[in-house]
């Protein structure tokens, strides 16, 4: 998070304009709900053809709007990190060419390559759908404001669906978290097999290490096929949790409203 800052501040520019486009996407993305509610309140009520046609002439212009928008942020947001990017990997590459012999000798092979492989995953956390995730995130408070402008009562449950959210969330990645790092560290180590018996190929088979390695082999393809599939029920089971609470967040918000409307408090 700390990092994904940084960048944003080292390129102000590049992060006013993210910012203002960010906001007017939030903005447009509100144009089929405010459509639906004019076509409720107006052309339902008196039938007039123009008023249908202006409506949806509007509603138009505003989804080819937001289209341009995201169009736009989309190629902005993945400028912001090339040139922390380059630096990172040319830095990188600088510093283990500088590195003393004897402590380049004494790291296994397997460690030099993960060293490298570990920048390309840094670059990877820092991609333009990440950034863009993260700018929209304040922009979610704008439909609590539009809801309370229209009911307090509604915004409220929003409030608490969209707490519900940040906080399986933020539970459900940690413990994703955990079972990629460990899946991460078996198959760096599938990895130094692969490279030992790559560099030491006669030795294995002189010294009739070919019924041990498998035995590691097996040991790490099982370690490896549950963790893959604990990751995978997690992520699953957590997208699925999610989308359960948006769910009860509509059917809340919608059956209040209409509770509303039949009392007389809401139009």
């Amino acid at each position: 998070m700390i990092e994904l800052i940084r960048r944003l501040l080292f390129r102000p520019v590049l992060f006013g304009e993210l910012i203002i486009i960010s906001f007017f996407i939030n903005l447009l993305a509100l144009a089929p709900t405010l459509y639906v509610i004019q076509l409720f309140n107006r052309y339902l009520a008196h039938g007039v053809q123009g008023t249908l046609a202006t409506l949806t002439a509007g509603v138009l212009i505003a989804i080819l709007l937001e289209v341009i928008f995201r169009w736009l942020r989309q190629h902005i947001a993945a400028a912001v990190s090339a040139k922390p990017n380059r630096h990172l990997s040319v830095g990188s590459f600088d510093s283990m060419l500088g590195v003393k012999n004897s402590v380049i000798a004494a790291m296994p092979v397997r460690a030099k390559q993960e060293v490298m492989r570990g920048i390309n995953k840094i670059q990877d956390a820092y991609t333009a759908a990440n950034i863009i995730t993260f700018l929209d995130l304040p922009f979610s408070f704008l439909i609590v404001l539009v809801l309370y402008l229209l009911s307090p009562q509604l915004s409220v449950i929003a409030v608490i669906g969209l707490s519900f959210i940040v906080i399986t969330g933020f539970f459900g990645q940690i413990l994703i978290h955990r079972s990629s790092r460990l899946l991460l560290d078996l198959a760096v180590r599938q990895n130094g097999l692969i490279n030992t018996v790559a560099q030491f190929f006669d030795l294995v088979r002189v010294f009739n290490g070919r019924r041990y390695f498998i035995q590691l082999w097996k040991k790490d393809l099982l370690s490896i096929h549950t963790l893959r599939h604990k990751v995978a029920n997690r992520a699953a089971g957590l997208q699925n949790l999610t989308a359960m609470i948006c769910s009860l967040m509509t059917v809340g918000i919608i059956s209040t409203g209409a509770m509303q409307v039949v009392s007389g408090d809401l139009t």
